[in-house]
């Protein structure tokens, strides 16, 4: 299973890059905004792209360097769980018989 962890406060996303672009950009907060604007971006012209343009290719470059760099492969919680076994009481319990 592939997620993706937010470098700042560590917010795991299972829907992808482009979730935790939306995450980057949705906080806002100066923390969120100073990590985008070190990766050569700048966060009030995104915002302000999503108004003069369509189709949201900030976001999709944005999400390309989170993918990069934020994508963490886990195993899948399913496939890798130990079966449960129920075990048969050891003892017969009264007024019961085997």
């Amino acid at each position: 299973m592939i997620t993706y962890h937010c470098p700042v406060c560590n917010k795991v996303s299972r829907k992808g890059a482009l979730d935790l672009a939306r995450h980057m950009l949705g906080r806002g907060d100066k923390v969120h905004r100073e990590w985008v604007n070190s990766k050569g971006f700048k966060y009030s012209e995104i915002l302000a792209s999503q108004f003069n343009s369509f189709g949201g290719n900030a976001y999709k470059e944005l999400a390309a360097v989170i993918e990069r760099e934020t994508r963490v492969d886990e195993p899948d919680p399913i496939a890798g769980a130990k079966p449960i076994v129920v075990k048969k009481p050891e003892r017969e319990i009264e007024g019961q018989e085997a």
